[in-house]
């Protein structure tokens, strides 16, 4: 499994994790993602792995109570605060290796 799914699965799972502590959920959540790979294996049903499994348990609570959508992203393109995001992962995933 890459880092890059790694990432935006527990993203996801985090964000979700968020919205079930809530005492009052908005009526609907729109969760964005570029990770296609994370969609993709979601609706496969095939949750091989811990992060996958939690994620889907707690999106399927969260439906029990609120509208919840994912929807794919394109990848940083043209979104200033995305592209910004984006670069400065690079750089810390650079220093770690380097370190």
């Amino acid at each position: 499994m890459c880092s890059n799914y790694r990432a935006e699965a527990q993203a996801l799972l985090t964000a979700t994790e968020t919205l079930t502590q809530l005492e009052t959920i908005p009526k609907k959540v729109v969760h964005l993602t570029y990770s296609l790979s994370v969609l993709q294996l979601l609706a496969s049903g095939n949750l091989e792995d811990y992060t996958s499994r939690n994620l889907i348990q707690n999106l399927n609570s969260l439906t029990s109570r609120t509208t919840t959508v994912l929807q794919w992203i394109s990848a940083h393109t043209g979104i200033h605060g995305n592209e910004v995001a984006g670069e400065r992962g690079k750089q810390e995933a650079a220093a770690k290796i380097q370190s």
